[in-house]
């Protein structure tokens, strides 16, 4: 994938966010705003959740999957 498309990527999964964060569990917000918002590593996001790299990439991953999710719900 290149820089621009994963530039619009992050921005749709941005905006996803703002529309359905509220039906993301607490666990997976905190890791997509870490990741997305501070633009931390999955290294980093684990160290400030005290959880493991793979426990944090998963959150985000989840997160992604639920945003996507709703929004074909409503298309």
């Amino acid at each position: 994938m290149s820089k621009i498309n994963d530039i619009e990527q992050r921005e749709i999964y941005i905006s996803l966010f703002e529309k359905f964060q509220n039906l993301l569990t607490q666990t997976q917000k905190q890791a997509f705003q870490l990741y997305f918002l501070e633009n931390l590593s999955y290294q980093e996001i684990a160290d400030i959740t005290a959880t493991t790299r793979a426990a944090a990439y998963d959150s985000v991953k989840k997160a992604i999957q639920k945003l996507e999710k709703y929004q074909e719900k409503i298309n």
